[in-house]
């Protein structure tokens, strides 16, 4: 057939006069099936990021918690650290392994130029936001050993050691009161707004200092 068209088979769909044209509606049939593959793909491509990252995790969590039962088997104190801080050691290196494998996938891929770039950004904000949670718990658990330790000390002695077991209380009680005040703090300066407050104060407060 005759025609403009006939000398590059590509551009045949798009000759009025080819069997094949499917008119100016086909076409943006045909770019909306790419923009929603490439759609897929942008939250795909994070998404198994951190499954895979999820995964390290609980390998890494379980290999370091057998290592560290081993190596310190015979430290009552550290044992029950370790006891305590088990469920949050898991949940920590869960956590942070996704958040860790979404920023890797996401290393040939600039999530400016992705078509969901906004949903990337926050999956990787609420990532990180969980990622300061749990390891704001995990120090919290840990924390316990203080008064764990007196608490081992007291029944070695027989009781004796009362006094010294009611201020591991209240020393354990400030760590884990400064540790979540340091998580909400750290949680915060994530948002570049609290950065700008932050940094407004601090620079207003240099200018009070030198006047």
């Amino acid at each position: 057939m005759p025609g403009p068209f006939r000398a590059h088979p590509a551009n045949a769909r798009f000759a009025p006069s080819s069997p094949l044209y499917c008119g100016p509606m086909g076409i943006l049939a045909f770019d909306s099936t790419d923009t929603a593959v490439q759609t897929a793909i942008d939250i795909a491509t994070p998404l198994v990021g951190a499954l895979i990252g999820v995964l390290a995790g609980v390998v890494l969590a379980f290999v370091v918690g057998i290592a560290s039962r081993l190596l310190f088997r015979r430290s009552r104190v550290i044992s029950a650290m370790l006891r305590r801080a088990r469920g949050a050691t898991y949940w920590t290196a869960m956590v942070w392994g996704a958040y860790i494998g979404a920023k890797i996938a996401l290393i040939d891929q600039s999530v400016s130029a992705a078509t969901n770039a906004s949903r990337i950004t926050l999956l990787q904000r609420i990532l990180f936001l969980l990622a300061i949670a749990m390891t704001t718990w995990l120090a919290y658990s840990a924390a316990w050993v203080v008064q764990d330790a007196a608490r081992l000390r007291s029944s070695a002695d027989q009781g004796r050691a009362r006094r010294f077991e009611t201020q591991a209380q209240v020393l354990r009680r400030a760590l884990q009161a400064i540790i979540v005040i340091v998580g909400i703090f750290w949680a915060l300066f994530t948002f570049p707004e609290t950065q700008k407050v932050v940094g407004g104060v601090l620079a207003s407060a240099g200018v009070i200092s030198v006047i």
